[in-house]
C-alpha cells in the first residue's frame, strides 16, 4: 500500500476545490484568466478557454491575510481544457499588496 493517509489520498497536502477565477501570466507583460479549479501547497488544477498555457507559468493569487502572491509552475499534465500543474516557486509580490500612506 502506498498510502499512509486514512483516506487513502498519495498525494503530499490536502487539495482544496476553488472554482475561482484568477490571473494567470503567460508572458514578461501578458496577463489572463483562468478558472482554479483545485488547488493545494504542491499543484493546482485549471480551466482555461481561449489560449494555451506554456510549460511555465505564474498564477497571481490572493490569500486569507490580503497580501497578493505570484506563484511559478510548471504544467506536468493537459487533458482537453484541463491543465494539472506543479508548484515550482512562491514570489511574495509586495507591490500588489496595499500600499501604506506615506
Amino acid at each position: 500500500m502506498h498510502s499512509t493517509r486514512p483516506d487513502g489520498e498519495r498525494r503530499g497536502s490536502v487539495r482544496r476545490h476553488l472554482y475561482e477565477t484568477v490571473k494567470i501570466r503567460t508572458g514578461a507583460d501578458t496577463l489572463r484568466d483562468c478558472l482554479i479549479l483545485e488547488i493545494s501547497d504542491e499543484c493546482a488544477r485549471l480551466y482555461v478557454v481561449a489560449f494555451d498555457v506554456p510549460e511555465e507559468f505564474a498564477l497571481l493569487l490572493s490569500g486569507d491575510d490580503g497580501i497578493d502572491r505570484e506563484n511559478k509552475y510548471k504544467v506536468v499534465w493537459r487533458r482537453d481544457r484541463e491543465v494539472g500543474a506543479k508548484l515550482v516557486s512562491v514570489v511574495q509580490r509586495p507591490d500588489f499588496a496595499e500600499r501604506r500612506a506615506a
